[in-house]
């Protein structure tokens, strides 16, 4: 994929440069002249407060029209890198964590050092830390970070009320969860009702069991991986274990029907996921008047999670630059970041304006994201994420589906994955 978006670049940028050549001048554009930016993004839910954002910056700047490409997330990026080749990237675009390695590597991203710190952002000061130096690489900036998530365990009220037992608390550690499963269980939940889902489709369910429990998935240097240690297993196998148990569903179930819709659909007790989901549950007319939600429960005594998140970059290929940088400083602004938070669906990355999400509904405790960020860990990411996360799924599939043990999965992601990151980093 890397090599694919940098032969498109390449092509793009010298088709530009000859069209310079034959025209001899570039754009004469006035500054009172309209100038239209595109902006990709993934998300439909977000669509309604990103408008909002958008109506109140060309409000404040009636030269500049914004145009939105909204594109579902699991098209999204081979659409943009199609957009990428052909020299019709939008302006600015959403990346993630998982992606913004490779793409700076395959010069895609503007550098925006210079511009955020020479603006009033302050964003050494107002943003979370683990972001900021997340999307800057080699000491440059190439996103404006736009939100994170954090996850917590979300239980439906009236299936603990008829079962008898009492409701998770934000002091549940990992075993308090498995015996609460166990008695929601022994009560009689009903034909196709569980406990609780082993999400292997979401790392964020034993990534931060693997760090709590001493392991790692990708040392410091991202030279090697950590599968085959034996803290890493035993942050992983707590998982599969609910499985055998009846605990959980099966990894063939949870294929059919995603953790997610079960537990909307009253056919889970709890279900671990992310700060970006309390508005559609509290929404779901069944799950919403029955919903709550503690702290993620702890693990070997941490409350270890992994944070991901969305950030603002723009494209090398634009060709509105200082049009596209001024809306990208104004979308980290307090202002943008409040209109933002007040949504309730996603967490501003700014600090002074995540008020603003804790207060977006009285429904639930929404500290509870918040309650312990410094056992955070952004999720781990390199130049050749995607590659390690294809091994990482093919062998844990089979982990999950009892095919093969955890201890042969993680042998074997193990074996492949660095071979992956011997390519990376040239050996």
């Amino acid at each position: 994929m890397r090599n694919f978006i940098k032969m498109g670049i390449l092509l793009s940028l010298f088709s530009l440069f000859l069209s310079f050549v034959f025209t001899g001048c570039v754009s004469n554009q006035s500054k009172d002249e309209k100038v239209t930016l595109t902006m990709g993004l993934w998300d439909s839910r977000q669509e309604e407060f990103i408008r909002k954002m958008v109506t109140t910056y060309t409000e404040q700047n009636p030269n500049i029209e914004i145009k939105l490409q909204n594109t579902p997330f699991t098209e999204y990026w081979t659409k943009l890198e199609t957009s990428i080749s052909g020299g019709q990237a939008p302006d600015i675009f959403w990346i993630n964590v998982l992606h913004i390695d490779e793409y700076q590597e395959a010069g895609i991203l503007k550098d925006l050092t210079q511009y955020i710190e020479e603006s009033s952002l302050g964003i050494h000061e107002n943003f979370l830390k683990p972001l900021v130096d997340t999307y800057t690489i080699d000491g440059r900036i190439y996103a404006l970070p736009k939100d994170f998530d954090t996850r917590g365990l979300f239980f439906n009220k009236s299936i603990f009320d008829k079962a008898g037992v009492p409701y998770p608390t934000n002091n549940w550690t990992f075993e308090d969860m498995v015996k609460a499963a166990e008695d929601l269980k022994s009560s009689g939940l009903g034909e196709g009702v569980w406990p609780l889902a082993s999400n292997r489709a979401t790392p964020t369910y034993y990534y931060p069991t693997i760090i709590a429990n001493g392991g790692y998935i990708l040392d410091k240097d991202k030279t090697s991986t950590g599968w085959n240690d034996p803290k890493t297993i035993g942050g992983i196998k707590p998982w599969v274990d609910l499985i055998d148990k009846g605990l959980s569903p099966t990894e063939q179930q949870m294929a059919d029907t995603n953790p997610g819709a079960m537990f909307e659909s009253g056919n889970l007790a709890m279900h671990m996921a992310g700060s970006y989901m309390v508005t559609q549950f509290l929404n779901n007319e069944v799950l919403g008047p029955n919903l709550g939600l503690v702290e993620r429960p702890s693990f070997n005594g941490m409350k270890s999670d992994i944070m991901n998140g969305v950030a603002y970059a723009i494209s090398e290929q634009t060709k509105h630059s200082k049009e596209a940088i001024d809306f990208v400083i104004w979308l980290g602004s307090h202002e943008a970041m409040k209109i933002q938070g007040e949504s309730g669906l996603v967490i501003p990355a700014r600090l002074d304006a995540q008020e603003y999400f804790i207060n977006s509904n009285n429904a639930l405790d929404l500290k509870v994201f918040f309650n312990n960020l410094d056992q955070i860990y952004v999720m781990p990411h390199t130049k050749v994420t995607s590659e390690l996360n294809d091994i990482e799924r093919k062998y844990l599939i089979e982990a999950w589906a009892r095919n093969i043990t955890v201890e042969e999965a993680c042998k074997k992601i193990k074996i492949e994955q660095d071979d992956i990151l011997d390519k990376m980093n040239g050996k």
